[in-house]
């Protein structure tokens, strides 16, 4: 019983997360991805931190440096 408790509790947690539209696939997908990325044994906080290690790390590639704003702002004027 505390099994299936645990179970549903989760799946609403992730319901009150996801879209109405969510399935149980698109869940399972993101967990095979990050499994296949991270390794299934991985913990959920490690996983998490991970993740967030590679937004911040996209992020700030995409922003232009300093020195490039100043050239943009230079030739503008």
């Amino acid at each position: 019983m505390d099994r299936l408790a645990n179970m549903i509790r989760v799946l609403q947690q992730l319901q009150r997360l996801l879209p109405i539209s969510a399935t149980l696939a698109d869940v399972a997908d993101v967990l095979a991805c990050s499994g296949a990325e991270c390794g299934a044994e991985s913990r959920l906080e490690d996983v998490i931190q991970h993740l967030v290690g590679e937004h911040i790390a996209a992020q700030l590639a995409q922003r232009p440096t300093r020195r490039t704003h100043q050239v943009d702002l230079e030739v503008a004027a």
